[in-house]
């Protein structure tokens, strides 16, 4: 798989995981949101209608009673005039009746499936059917004991000792509060609602940090995958370039990846084979310098030793250790320093001239000393080099 695909593959990889933590929660969240305002919405439609059931009773009451008003009145006012108003009040009475009545069945039919609910949410609803049942049973009587009262003060005037020792103070005592008890209910069911959406919030919340935190480990190993099928290739690159860089143009690499870098590591065979093959490798070229006769030693521009071969050490008495970043004029005995200065420094041509080298226990050994001066493509490629030939009897 070549590199570039395995970086757009990762990129397509980490953008799919950033995709999926947000699509997540946005679900999850759409979820609670929509939960919520179902919920808010069903709960303001219960309280408006538990108030509309409130409002009609009362004014039920409130017209029944007037409705008493006005007929205690026929004595003193004109009697159509009255009758007309208590028949206004009575019909008003009987129209919220009935009103409370619709209002009443339209609760007990919008009551949700409670077979898929909370348990907790469940329980409240029955409490809500009972009472709703019981609010039901007690109306009808309500309403049965108002109707009764319009006919018996119709037929003997005794519709205000109905009403006060038996209407008015069932509706207070019993109407009253099964409303009470129902609102009481209803608020329990929206604390228990909202109660229930933190709850899943917080779940919905758990899940969202444990998609994160699965999309955080994926990345991190895909990131890992990534970095060490390119940074270990790259090591190998870097230590085989060395080495062959080094002279050493056996050296191979291999990379194993099937991708660009495979390729680098094959261009880079493919170069130091062919390096191999047209030219002689440093340690021959070395092996060669040290089986030379001849003393040989290559001095820096400033005359400071920076190679000798074997015949140097084994003739002079020194280690390479010994003469590495000294200068050469330390290996020519004194009388020979001088005029081997003026003949090097004035001329970069290729010399010889006799001179005498002096060994570590200072004996002198006469030799032929050529030098030539070495011109590379850089500063660290300048040099001379001293070839020196024992020409002792």
């Amino acid at each position: 798989m070549k590199l570039s695909t395995k970086l757009l593959l990762s990129y397509l990889a980490v953008a799919f995981l950033v995709l999926l933590v947000g699509a997540s929660s946005y679900l999850l969240n759409k979820q609670i949101k929509d939960d919520l305002i179902s919920d808010s919405q069903r709960s303001i439609t219960e309280i408006q209608q538990l108030s509309s059931l409130e409002f009609t009773l009362q004014n039920s009451l409130l017209f029944t009673r007037n409705f008493l008003f006005e007929k205690s009145r026929e004595q003193d006012v004109d009697p159509s005039e009255i009758q007309f108003k208590s028949r206004s009040m009575q019909t008003a009475a009987r129209e919220h009746l009935d009103k409370f009545s619709t209002n009443l069945d339209s609760i007990r039919i919008e009551l949700p499936n409670k077979s898929q609910m909370n348990p907790d949410i469940r329980e409240n609803y029955e409490r809500l059917d009972r009472l709703s049942d019981s609010l039901s049973r007690s109306f009808e009587l309500y309403k049965s004991f108002i109707l009764e009262l319009f006919e018996l003060e119709e037929e003997v005037g005794l519709g205000d000792e109905m009403f006060n020792t038996t209407i008015e103070p069932y509706f207070r005592t019993t109407l009253l509060v099964i409303l009470d008890q129902f609102r009481e209910a209803q608020g329990e069911m929206v604390e228990l609602q909202m109660a229930l959406l933190q709850s899943e919030a917080e779940r919905n919340t758990t899940i969202i940090i444990i998609i994160t935190c699965i999309a955080f480990i994926v990345a991190s190993w895909l990131a890992y995958l990534i970095y060490h099928s390119i940074a270990s290739p790259l090591n190998h690159l870097t230590l085989a370039t060395e080495e062959i860089g080094s002279g050493n143009l056996g050296k191979r690499i291999q990379i194993g990846t099937n991708d660009e870098l495979q390729q680098l590591g094959e261009s880079f065979n493919n170069m130091a084979e062919n390096l191999n093959k047209s030219m002689v490798s440093k340690e021959y070229v070395n092996n060669i310098i040290q089986s030379m006769g001849d003393m040989l030693v290559v001095t820096n521009q400033d005359f400071e030793i920076k190679l000798i071969n074997r015949s140097i050490s084994e003739t002079l008495n020194y280690d390479e250790e010994e003469l590495i970043g000294k200068e050469i004029w330390s290996l020519v005995s004194d009388p020979y320093t001088d005029e081997l200065k003026k003949n090097v420094l004035s001329s970069k041509e290729k010399r010889s001239v006799e001179a005498r080298y002096s060994t570590r226990e200072g004996k002198d050994i006469p030799i032929i000393l050529s030098y030539s001066f070495l011109e590379g493509k850089n500063e660290e490629g300048n040099g001379i080099v001293f070839v020196a030939r024992n020409i002792t009897v």
